[in-house]
């Protein structure tokens, strides 16, 4: 693959804005809006004024008309005669907007209805200080105020400016615009020293006013040397060449670069990136993706948990079905995985009918995982999903599944269970989900043509052969999730209340409880106190009735309740499990309900 070589320059802020205002450079569509405060663009208004390194710039340059992105002009400029009248910028920027974006809204103070600073609605003012500068003080020397304030008024004043030694921002646009205030500053001081001068009556005024106007003049040297970087300042600039909207690999390297630029701790998805693609081919995917989240329930959820992922993986499961039909050719596809650097390459080819289709069956394997019915797979939350990354190839291969005779349907299926728990048990996706999900794909696929189990199947078996449960701890982890997700499948009861766990608030709690083991077991291992083969399913308030009390101690009371075996025994506590509970043996009890578990998961995969 050849390497788009970034060329670096040094460029002045006041050229970049001059390109800005031009119509020269813009921004991608996929770029975010302007979210920077008030204190964000004081504090790079300072940081230019002192002359410090204020990052560097990422453009990208672009044959005017012919970008491979759709691009916008920079947030507050739309109105501007020359934006207004031809936009068509010869540079995109990829890295820098943010910035970009705040000297222009310091510099022209656009309307509110264009943009505003972030938390804000209204219009804000910039103004400086310059006796602040005299005393080496840029930090303190920024201000804003806005329009409706009744000191923006005032400091909006000419005379009270010149009196004060307070200019606004919007003067400081060109250096022109700041030597026609600085001439009118000197002949107001001129002035003003004049009639102080004829008022005292002092006898040489040429020379008195001439001594006072030098030391003005050092003032105002003082001032340019913090001046002069708004117009002067060296930004730092890579250019990365232009490249065309057909050109594959060189969009594959821009998505690679992009996902590695967090300038503002905002980071721009494959997504984002393709959105601006296929916008110039009339399709907008953040109406697609608002449309899909008002009409299925699952998908919002998924998007209420991460809505970035949620949108990566319905390009994902688009991705894959793509390949799917195209008998993973990749010669035959617009894209030769799922990785993001290929998903850039999404074709704009019946995207909105992929679109649909995939949100249609991600829908149809969300109900599955979280079906807690007999065919389901127990995640009763979006919390409880095991990997949110097997959702496209489950996705996907239900669509398969749905294109099948009637007579392989129930094969396919049983497949589809099987390396559903296979996956969750075996941590097949823990690494890299995208390489992962084409494999399995294939896998599935080839299963079901050769009427055979998949190899993937067998390897789990042996993989949970030799796992060591007592290690799972962490709730994050697709086995300790896995096993809460059987649970809910044995239509497992609470302990105390002896109904069914789905009339119940639940939290995964420990069976023997925490403080019974640190404080009569002088258990200190928070590993092994946390192991899953220690945690349940239980309510909230049964969690608080248990407390620090010993097995053997609430036990007696589950006993009251009902028949103690029928209550735990869908928690994987078989009666031989119990019987180490009565006697408060930690130890005996985590190596039985391991074996429990894994009878289980074992009889779930043959």
């Amino acid at each position: 693959m050849p390497k788009i070589r970034p060329e670096p320059k040094e460029e002045t802020l006041s050229d970049i804005i001059k390109w800005v205002i031009n119509g020269e450079l813009g921004v991608p569509e996929f770029q975010r809006k302007f979210a920077w405060t008030r204190q964000d663009i004081e504090e790079l208004l300072a940081s230019v004024l002192k002359g410090y390194y204020i990052g560097s710039f990422l453009f990208l340059k672009v044959i005017p008309g012919q970008a491979p992105f759709a691009s916008r002009p920079i947030q507050g400029t739309e109105n501007f005669p020359k934006v207004k009248a031809s936009f068509n910028p010869r540079i995109l920027v990829l890295d820098g907007q943010q910035r970009i974006t705040s000297l222009i809204y310091a510099l022209y103070a656009p309307e509110a209805d264009l943009i505003t600073p972030k938390y804000t609605s209204k219009r804000y003012l910039f103004f400086l200080k310059l006796k602040e500068l005299e005393n080496g003080n840029a930090d303190n020397a920024i201000f804003s105020y806005s329009e409706d304030d009744r000191r923006t008024k005032k400091y909006l004043n000419k005379e009270y400016q010149f009196k004060e030694k307070i200019i606004p921002f919007t003067v400081l646009r060109s250096k022109d615009g700041w030597n026609n205030w600085i001439n009118e500053f000197k002949s107001y001081q001129r002035k003003k020293i004049l009639e102080e001068l004829k008022e005292k009556g002092v006898s040489d005024v040429i020379e008195e006013i001439d001594r006072r106007l030098s030391v003005l003049d050092k003032q105002v040297e003082k001032w340019n040397e913090y001046i002069n970087n708004l117009f002067e300042y060296p930004a730092s600039v890579v250019y990365l060449p232009e490249i065309s909207a057909n050109d594959k690999e060189s969009l594959e390297q821009i998505t690679l670069i992009f996902e590695k630029i967090n300038t503002t701790g905002v980071r721009l998805s494959v997504f984002d990136l393709l959105n601006a693609r296929l916008y110039l081919k009339g399709i907008s995917l953040h109406n697609l993706w608002e449309e899909s989240v008002q009409n299925y329930e699952n998908l919002r959820e998924l998007s209420s948990d991460n809505s970035d992922l949620a949108r990566i993986l319905v390009l994902r499961t688009i991705g894959l079905l793509r390949l799917l039909r195209a008998n993973f050719n990749t010669k035959e596809s617009d894209i030769s995985d799922i990785k993001n650097r290929s998903l850039i390459n999404l074709s704009s080819n019946e995207f909105e009918n992929d679109w649909y289709v995939a949100v249609e069956y991600i829908d149809k394997a969300m109900k599955r995982i979280m079906s807690t019915s007999h065919d389901g797979f127990g995640a009763f939350t979006i919390r409880w999903i095991p990997y949110k990354a097997m959702i496209p190839v489950l996705a996907v291969f239900l669509y398969y599944i749905d294109k099948l005779e009637f007579t392989k349907r129930a094969f396919a299926n049983e497949v589809l269970k099987k390396w559903y728990w296979a996956s969750v048990f075996s941590e097949r996706y823990s690494g890299s989900p995208e390489n992962t999900s084409l494999e399995d794909l294939k896998e599935l696929i080839n299963s079901v043509k050769e009427l055979k189990i998949p190899g993937l199947v067998n390897k789990a078996i042996t993989y949970i052969k030799e796992l060591d449960m007592r290690k799972v701890y962490s709730s994050s982890s697709a086995i300790y999730k896995g096993v809460i997700n059987l649970i809910v499948l044995n239509e497992a009861k609470d302990f105390l209340y002896g109904d069914s766990i789905a009339f119940h608030k639940l939290e995964d709690h420990h069976i023997f409880p925490q403080n019974y083991l640190k404080k009569k077991l002088k258990l200190e291992d928070k590993e092994l106190i946390n192991t899953i083969l220690n945690r349940t399913l239980i309510s909230k308030e049964t969690n608080n009735h248990i407390k620090d009390k010993a097995p053997s101690e609430y036990l007696k009371e589950i006993e009251k309740s009902g028949n103690l075996q029928l209550i735990l025994e869908p928690h994987f506590i078989p009666q031989e499990c119990i019987e180490h509970m009565r006697n408060n043996n930690y130890d005996e009890f985590l190596n039985c309900r391991e074996k429990a578990i894994k009878d289980k998961i074992l009889q779930l995969l043959k």
